[in-house]
């Protein structure tokens, strides 16, 4: 069978490019949790984005995202569970700071 569910979560040192060839290759990922993965930016929510199969995503903790990965994530159709704990504060605290 092909992989379903992937929890990384802490895994500090995975990147976006990591995740990148995660979405090419488990194109039926249906859960995925990345929280806490300090290092992943818009570039790997963009590639998250394009999981068609995906109901659940976890980022909590991931501070580099922006709302840039909210608007990548608008997209998915099948998404049902979004967690953005201490994610969605971070990105509306820097958005004020720059208006």
């Amino acid at each position: 069978g092909s992989l379903n569910s992937l929890d990384v979560s802490r895994c500090k040192n995975l990147t976006d490019e990591s995740i990148k060839a995660l979405a090419a290759g488990c194109t039926s990922l249906t859960f995925l949790n990345v929280r806490n993965c300090e290092k992943l930016t818009d570039e790997a929510m963009k590639a998250v984005a394009t999981l068609t199969e995906l109901t659940s995503l976890r980022i909590f903790g991931c501070r580099k995202l922006t709302d840039e990965s909210i608007k990548a994530l608008a997209g998915c159709a099948t998404l049902t569970t979004l967690d953005t704990t201490n994610t969605l504060r971070q990105i509306f605290k820097a958005s004020r700071s720059v208006a």
